[in-house]
């Protein structure tokens, strides 16, 4: 049995040495990629859904409406504050679903992006920090 071992311990390590010299070879193959920004928008942003040609951005305790048809140029067309930062956000039909912290969720009207309407909230228990839409469902 010990020289069993003392054969394949080395081979072992040998094997081990082999793996990670193929692995970074490979790794410095990889050609770089070409990302390249092509717009920019800024602050603390936790919350993003995009439909169309909106995105729609949770911004500190703000949702920001952008126009995104021109990528390179996004322009915010509308916004309307919550009572807390917001963490999630999902868009379903003409309406804002909105995790917004302790103010649970808020539910806002989007009909018109240039001018958002709180239609109202839910105060869930606990910390609102994420949403989901299924059916006429929010969780």
């Amino acid at each position: 049995m010990g020289i069993k071992k003392k054969i394949i311990y080395p081979f072992v390590f040998v094997a081990f040495l082999v793996t990670i010299a193929v692995t970074i070879a490979g790794a410095a193959s990889v050609p770089k990629g070409k990302v390249k920004p092509v717009g920019h928008f800024g602050g603390f942003i936790d919350a993003v859904d995009v439909i169309g040609n909106y995105a729609y951005i949770g911004q500190g305790q703000d949702l920001v409406i952008l126009d995104i048809a021109n990528p390179s140029s996004p322009v915010s067309v509308g916004r309307i504050m919550t009572k807390n930062l917001i963490s999630g956000v999902k868009i379903s039909g003409n309406y804002a679903y909105v995790a917004s912290g302790d103010n649970g969720l808020v539910i806002i009207d989007v009909s018109n992006p240039s001018s958002p309407v709180l239609k109202g909230s839910y105060d869930t228990p606990g910390y609102a920090s994420s949403i989901a839409i299924s059916g006429s469902y929010a969780m």
